[in-house]
């Protein structure tokens, strides 16, 4: 059940699967960086926020999901909305060294295996608008830093999602080859029909039919004139050659 499901992954899947695996890893992070400190704390309404913006996403992605040309045009401003926030969750980490790294290359793996240069370059700029907007808001300090814990998150993170996006890559292609198969046999079925239809029909009917044109059958009255004719002896002088 779950490898049929997996094997029907959408863009949308794909793009609900990535921010889910985002918002759990930035809220676990935030927490190993950021522990809280009362309320209303930073942390707390990061957290918050996060959980609200996905399931508006959710319902977003749901509600479009019978609409084609709606639901890509929303993926692929959600996108960029999450590079944006991607951008500005770096500077609330203070540019913690191997989490940054780690979310940076996220980001840059998702955009280039669906939509390639053109939204890695839309991705790219919203990410470094999100770290300018929130840098000027937030001034953190720019000392690099790097926190076993939750540079150890950050990689299981990773690794997580890769790991379920490539199986179901894996999935896919394998759905992809039995299609292929599929019609390669139904390539070798037409060819045998072709070659049945041809010691039947009319060169010309049989590419009428090939080529989906309409075929009238009709039947029309002719004058015929049958001639037969034998050849005198012919039985004694077949004889006599077969002695």
């Amino acid at each position: 059940m779950l490898q049929s499901r997996l094997a029907k992954f959408s863009a949308a899947d794909e793009d609900l699967l990535f921010r889910s695996v985002v918002v759990v890893g930035v809220i676990a992070t935030a927490v190993l960086l950021k522990p809280f400190d009362g309320f209303p704390d930073r942390t707390i309404l990061l957290a918050l926020s996060l959980v609200f913006a996905y399931l508006l996403t959710t319902f977003i992605i749901q509600r479009l999901s019978k609409d084609t040309g709606n639901l890509a045009l929303a993926l692929k401003s959600l996108g960029q909305v999450d590079a944006l926030l991607l951008g500005g969750f770096v500077v609330y980490i203070e540019f913690d060294a191997f989490s940054s790294a780690v979310f940076f290359g996220l980001l840059q793996y998702r955009a280039l295996t669906n939509g390639g240069m053109a939204r890695w370059r839309r991705d790219n700029l919203a990410f470094i608008a999100g770290l300018l907007v929130c840098y000027a808001l937030l001034r953190p300090s720019l000392e690099i830093s790097y926190t076993p814990y939750a540079s150890t998150l950050a990689l299981l993170m990773v690794a997580a999602y890769l790991c379920i996006f490539g199986y179901v890559s894996f999935l896919k292609n394998a759905g992809l080859r039995r299609m292929i198969a599929q019609m390669e046999q139904e390539q070798i079925r037409l060819k045998m029909l072709n070659y049945q239809f041809s010691k039947y029909l009319s060169p010309n009917l049989k590419e009428k039919i090939e080529q989906d044109r309409e075929v009238k059958l009709s039947t029309q009255r002719k004058r015929l004139v049958v001639f037969f004719s034998d050849i005198v002896g012919f039985s004694e002088i077949a004889d006599r050659m077969d002695d």
